[in-house]
């Protein structure tokens, strides 16, 4: 049995992963009382997470505290978030997933929010990758973001989840990571996974003491 010294000795990282929304035209966050269907990206991602706590891939020390969030059907309570971020002793993840070109400039304020407390953000989907692919420079937005300590995923993340998260733990993100050669091979890789949850899908956590 686990006592209180060893349980000390370990560091607990709270990990967020969001799906954001995009904002109305009047610039108001759109959410829905209920959605249709949950979010694909979440749940390949929750799939792979859950298998590296379940591995234990980031060591016996590490234990992940994860959420999942879909700002589509549920607000994303972002000062409490950050509260929670002060308050942690171990590191602070948020990753802005599956951001799609209309959900980009609310996926950029919220990883400016979470920034100016000083929790560190990742930030990946169709978007960002399509966007890189198709010019020769990094454009001007995605440089500003970097430029304020975001980092920004490129291309697919199955086989490189666990060394993201590494870095994420051990404070050593770079500004970018380029996996858009890196094609996965999916057949080896955990079946998407959906937590049990209300309504909304999301709101849950999961996790591994």
């Amino acid at each position: 049995m686990m006592n209180r010294s060893q349980y000390k000795a370990k560091e607990h990282v709270l990990l967020y992963l969001i799906k954001p929304s995009n904002y109305d035209d009047d610039g108001y966050v759109v959410t829905h009382f209920r959605g249709v269907l949950p979010s694909n990206t979440l749940n390949c991602l929750a799939a792979l997470t859950r298998d590296v706590i379940e591995h234990r891939l980031l060591g016996d020390k590490v234990e992940i505290d994860l959420h999942l969030m879909d700002e589509t059907v549920q607000r994303i309570p972002v000062q409490k978030i950050c509260k929670q971020g002060r308050r942690n002793p171990g590191p602070t993840i948020v990753c802005l997933v599956g951001v799609q070109t209309n959900q980009y400039p609310r996926a950029s304020d919220l990883a400016r929010q979470f920034r100016s407390a000083g929790i560190t953000v990742m930030l990946g989907g169709f978007h960002v990758s399509g966007y890189l692919a198709m010019l020769p420079e990094i454009p001007p937005d995605l440089q500003a973001l970097m430029d304020e300590g975001v980092t920004v995923v490129k291309g697919e993340v199955e086989e490189r989840w666990t060394t993201l998260l590494q870095d994420a733990v051990q404070g050593r993100l770079k500004p970018m990571y380029d996996y858009i050669d890196d094609k996965p091979d999916l057949f080896t890789k955990p079946i998407p996974f959906r937590p049990p949850t209300d309504e909304a899908f999301y709101g849950v956590q999961f996790r591994h003491d």
